[in-house]
């Protein structure tokens, strides 16, 4: 997984486009690049085991995710929940050179959950 685009459908939130690593976490924000946890330029780590929740940056908006490009180890996974966590309803999950569609929250909160697994063989990077 290289890059994928975090678009906020939120008419009031306006703002600089902040870039964000794959990690444990969360975070409440308008806009921006969302990158494996290698970033931008390099490829993510082996056995890695991450959740990371979008939440929008005003009450009553939702996220929307906009993948540009997606590609991983074949044992590797990335899994969209539609709310604050893992236990959520699944919106998406794959592996590999996927073609993602566009995600959106209906959950009441208006967060996204990305689950990514990495195995300890070969990672990927899409430039």
């Amino acid at each position: 997984m290289k890059c994928l685009s975090l678009v906020f459908l939120n008419l009031i939130c306006t703002g600089l486009i902040g870039q964000y690593n794959m990690s444990n976490g969360i975070l409440y924000t308008c806009s921006g690049m969302f990158y494996d946890s290698g970033g931008a330029s390099a490829n993510y780590g082996d056995d890695e085991n991450y959740i990371f929740t979008f939440y929008p940056g005003f009450w009553g908006s939702i996220i929307e995710i906009s993948f540009t490009s997606f590609n991983t180890g074949s044992n590797d996974s990335i899994s969209i929940f539609d709310g604050p966590g893992n236990t959520y309803p699944l919106l998406f999950s794959g592996a590999g050179n996927l073609s993602i569609p566009n995600l959106h929250s209906s959950d009441v909160t208006g967060s996204l959950t990305i689950e990514f697994n990495s195995d300890g063989e070969e990672t990927s990077m899409v430039g």
